[in-house]
């Protein structure tokens, strides 16, 4: 797979943000590359292929940064929020988290088994609970 991170630091132009941030916005650009570049792999097309689909695929740079930087530059007020933002913004960040998880597979396992060991013994509790106060 290619390196999507070194892709997206080379033709990115400086965005003049805080290099924390603008690393940040590297990564995610880099995660949804990949995300695309394994999608089109999966549909059939060869890596060469389908790097190029994502590339061609990929909005303008020069558009791109302007956007990030009226969007991290501009004035924060008071957001609109209506349903579908709302929506719309959870959904985004689920699917950062799914693909963040996706990453690291033994983090994932790790953290579903602690969720359902304490969901299980959570249930079990109250279940003996009730059946202790019914007596």
């Amino acid at each position: 797979m290619p390196d999507f991170r070194e892709y997206v630091r080379r033709n990115l132009p400086p965005l003049g943000l805080p290099g924390e941030r603008e690393a940040e916005i590297v990564e995610e650009l880099a995660l949804e590359f990949e995300e695309n570049f394994r999608r089109a792999t999966h549909s059939g097309l060869s890596p060469e292929e389908a790097f190029r689909e994502v590339v061609q695929r990929a909005r303008p740079w020069p558009e791109l940064a302007n956007e990030l930087r009226l969007a991290f530059n501009a004035p924060r007020s008071k957001p609109e929020r209506s349903t579908r933002a709302v929506f719309g913004g959870m959904t985004r960040d689920l699917r950062y988290g799914a693909r963040q998880l996706r990453r690291a597979p033994s983090f994932a396992i790790i953290t579903v088994l602690t969720l359902a060991l304490g969901v299980g013994a959570n249930t079990a509790i109250l279940t003996a609970c009730k059946f202790l106060l019914r007596s």
